[in-house]
């Protein structure tokens, strides 16, 4: 197994709520019309029951989405990013984790993605477009990037107006650099993964985040399966106080 060390950075998820004017056709195909039904909860007579449906639908995956974003950034109001290692000339596929509400679905296209260079110490905030390597999706949800050179190592988010997705943070390895190689617990008298560690007096924690084991090298033989890990500082869930008596 190998394990390369990339610190954790945090930001902080923003997210501005929108409002629009809305109406509710009398008439007509509602997808031919310029304006559109949103609210679910409208009853409007003789209204379409599969419309309703769909917008109903609609709802349910943006609040179900919204749950699991809290889920994950917690009492501590912040978004972990997501770290990324791939070697020089392969690929990586990242997709903006927006929660999108119904109010604005037909925006969808006001998606964009941005780029920070690791080795420009100048923030640029560099708008991507779609290149022979560089693959934005139709409704730019995903980011598709192929023969991935060192100079695209940095970092990459999606921004929908106001609101801002989890940050991507993305190593090109060029298979020279100084990697710490570890093994299983199971094998004796090597080299293993550092265990956690948590220190109390700054209420943090510091562990390894492990990514997903490559294929195996030999199939269907015995073979060599590897995978990156990178070391992680967060605050504890539940900080550790410490309380003085005055004397």
């Amino acid at each position: 197994m190998t394990m390369y060390n990339i610190f954790a950075i945090y930001i902080l998820l923003i997210t501005i709520n929108l409002s629009y004017d809305l109406k509710i056709p009398k008439s007509g195909n509602i997808y031919n019309s310029t304006t559109r039904i949103i609210d679910t909860n409208f009853e409007y007579p003789r209204s379409n029951n599969s419309l309703r449906q769909i917008h109903k639908e609609q709802w349910l995956k943006y609040y179900a989405c919204l749950i699991k974003q809290y889920n994950q950034i917690k009492s501590q109001k912040i978004l972990h990013p997501v770290a990324l290692i791939v070697l020089e000339g392969t690929s990586v596929i990242m997709k903006c984790e927006i929660c999108i509400s119904p109010l604005v679905i037909y925006d969808i296209d006001t998606i964009e993605w941005y780029f920070n260079s690791s080795s420009n110490n100048n923030i640029t905030n560099e708008l991507i477009q779609s290149t022979q390597h560089i693959l934005v999706s139709q409704n730019n949800k995903h980011l598709k990037m192929y023969n991935i050179q060192l100079e695209q190592d940095g970092q990459y988010w999606c921004q929908m107006k106001d609101t801002i997705g989890a940050l991507y943070y993305l190593h090109v390895d060029n298979g020279y650099e100084g990697i710490d190689i570890v093994h299983s617990d199971a094998v004796p008298k090597v080299r293993h993964a550092a265990l956690s560690e948590i220190i109390a007096e700054y209420n943090l924690k510091v562990y390894t985040t492990w990514m997903n084991w490559s294929p195996c090298s030999k199939c269907p033989n015995v073979g060599i399966k590897i995978r990156y890990g990178y070391c992680t500082l967060s605050l504890l869930e539940n900080p550790i106080y410490h309380a003085s008596i005055g004397m």
